[in-house]
């Protein structure tokens, strides 16, 4: 289960911020509120190839909204008609897989590094 944000009936809330990456992926979260089926608006404002576009998408109860390479700066604010919840599925391995991949290299240093001081050097 990924990160939940709960929004009153015609309040604009940003949910999701991504700064500064050039990675494509998809942001994927699903609505529900207490009573009845979910309506309402989704903002999107991308920096895009150096200028922002912004798109409007009709809040569903799954949502699937793609950020593509050129998309450096990424924006969603949510406005429902009623109240909801909307909760994030998580990314994947991301940061994750990030840090074990710099933990393995640094491994790899290390081990180079004493290689390197522990052998003899061979006379000339």
């Amino acid at each position: 289960m990924g990160k939940t944000h709960t929004i009153a009936a015609g309040t604009r809330a940003q949910v999701f911020r991504l700064f500064s990456s050039s990675i494509p992926s998809t942001i994927t979260f699903t609505a529900t509120a207490p009573q009845g089926e979910v309506t309402g608006t989704i903002e999107v404002d991308r920096w895009h190839w150096f200028h922002w576009t912004h798109e409007t998408l009709p809040l569903c109860a799954h949502n699937a909204i793609e950020k593509g390479f050129g998309d450096v700066d990424f924006l969603i604010h949510v406005t429902p008609d009623q109240d909801c919840t909307l909760t994030f599925e998580r990314r994947g391995l991301g940061l994750g897989l990030m840090l074990a991949i710099l933990a393995a290299l640094v491994v790899v240093a290390l081990a180079v590094v004493m290689i390197v001081l522990t052998v003899e050097p061979t006379p000339r």
